[in-house]
């Protein structure tokens, strides 16, 4: 199974613009990535407050990292630690919850789940019917210090300021094809290139 996160940070007048990576940790999967050495923070997207963990390979903002999973993996925990202006660190854990065996990947890029023009590939709908009253922008899990409102079961805990310190969140995610991962659709959303997978080890 094929995984495409996106640890993101998203930066407002309360954090100011320099916020940073620390590290990515996978639980059960003997996994920590550090930044510096393995990640990077860049900005891929248009709108530039969103900063986005990944690997240390070029000068080019990629959307996040990719992974190999274990076959029968159904859930994956991440611990994403980011310093806010050097001065204090937050933490967002994720539960992916992957939903169904159908196909072999999944994607926390929402937009991916939908359907595309032939010229992207000509693929079905893959978002879940209880999910499609949101936009993928609704549906994107990112850190922000402000306690806003999410579609996805979250918990937070805010510091005596409240600025929002430690966010966890429970995120469900149809399979997709690996496909979708790959060719020009994915070039367009800056989908890590599958020689950057990242292979997980089984659950010690």
């Amino acid at each position: 199974m094929l995984l495409h996160v996106t640890p993101t940070f998203r930066t407002c007048a309360l954090s100011g613009p320099h916020v940073e990576l620390i590290d990515y940790r996978i639980a059960d999967h003997n996994l920590t990535l550090k930044a510096g050495e393995d990640l990077v923070t860049r900005r891929p997207h248009p709108n530039k407050t969103y900063q986005v963990a990944c690997r240390r390979i070029g000068n080019k903002a990629i959307d996040g990292l990719l992974f190999e999973l274990p076959d029968q993996t159904d859930v994956v925990r991440t611990f994403a630690r980011w310093s806010v202006n050097a001065e204090f660190v937050v933490v967002h854990e994720i539960e992916y919850r992957i939903q169904d065996k159908e196909l072999d990947a999944a994607t926390d890029n929402a937009l991916l789940w939908h359907r595309t023009h032939f010229s992207l590939g000509d693929w079905e709908n893959r978002c879940p019917t209880h999910l499609a009253m949101y936009s993928p922008m609704q549906l994107k899990n990112c850190f922000s210090l402000n306690p806003e409102k999410s579609p996805w079961h979250t918990e937070i805990a805010s510091n005596r300021h409240g600025a929002v310190v430690a966010r966890r969140q429970i995120i469900e995610l149809p399979t997709v094809e690996r496909g979708r991962l790959c060719g020009r659709w994915a070039e367009h959303e800056r989908v890590p290139k599958f020689d950057h997978i990242i292979p997980l080890t089984s659950h010690s």
